[in-house]
């Protein structure tokens, strides 16, 4: 399949230069470098990072058990 696509003058230099570099064609190079583009994993979106603050749980609460937690919310 046959796609035009535009590059900046810089990019199409880096392009051509891999090219010739690697004894190898410009659509190659394009190829491979899509190839490796769509081969890396999507990201998920939000991820939560834990960061405790300063001070001390009270009794009974224990973080890596939701149900402890859930317990201590329901009785607050």
């Amino acid at each position: 399949m046959r796609i035009t696509l535009g590059f900046s003058d810089e990019l199409a230099q880096r392009i051509k230069k891999r090219a010739a570099q690697d004894s190898t064609s410009i659509q190659d190079v394009v190829e491979q470098a899509v190839r490796l583009y769509l081969s890396e994993p999507t990201k998920t979106g939000y991820q939560f990072i834990w960061q405790p603050d300063s001070g001390a749980l009270l009794p009974g609460i224990n973080l890596d058990d939701r149900d402890s937690l859930f317990t201590a919310m329901a009785h607050s």
